[in-house]
């Protein structure tokens, strides 16, 4: 579609952006060690303009970016990035639910059942109007009231539930930094 779209993970998350950049390549799919990814913005400058090249190939693939005043050149992990699409909804498919819960509470229940059961991890369930975060074994668990529920969230199922499980401190960040 002639716009780069860039892709990451960090193992739990997956992020996927369209940008506005002008991109001629076509297929091309590289995965930039993440340091050299974090370096870019301290590279260069915001308004230059960065032409991206990829040269050689097997194990010894590496990335240009060039502008007027300096070529950068670093090595790419060899591989291809994971086929992230079909992870992805289509707009046919998707579905969006938004339930409303207190920020403060719902990031002290997390760490109230990571505190007390010792792990990692916390599973997330929605059912009767409450969401609760509990342990992996479901011996800890913590129950925060819904404020709002959209109507559209589960069309047409009366008395919706659902169960995820999530790093307890990804969730808890993710739960802090949502607007």
């Amino acid at each position: 579609h002639g716009k780069l779209r860039m892709t990451a993970t960090n193992g739990f998350m997956l992020n996927s952006v369209d940008t506005e950049l002008r991109c001629e390549l076509k297929g091309f799919n590289a995965i930039i060690p993440n340091t050299a990814a974090q370096a870019i913005e301290v590279v260069f400058k915001g308004d230059e303009e960065i032409q991206l090249f990829q040269v050689g190939d097997g194990t010894s693939k590496k990335i240009v970016l060039k502008t007027d005043r300096l070529c950068w050149i670093n090595y790419l992990v060899v591989g291809d990035f994971p086929n992230y699409q079909q992870l992805l909804a289509s707009e046919a498919t998707q579905r969006s639910a938004e339930i409303v819960v207190p920020r403060k509470e719902m990031v002290n229940a997390i760490s109230r059942v990571l505190a007390v059961s010792n792990g990692p991890y916390v599973k997330v369930k929605f059912a009767g109007g409450v969401v609760t975060v509990l342990s992996p074994d479901e011996e800890q668990k913590e129950q925060i009231g819904v404020q709002e529920l959209t109507e559209e969230a589960f069309p047409g199922v009366k008395n919706p539930e659902w169960e995820a499980g999530f790093s307890g401190d990804l969730l808890s960040e993710i739960v802090n930094r949502t607007p």
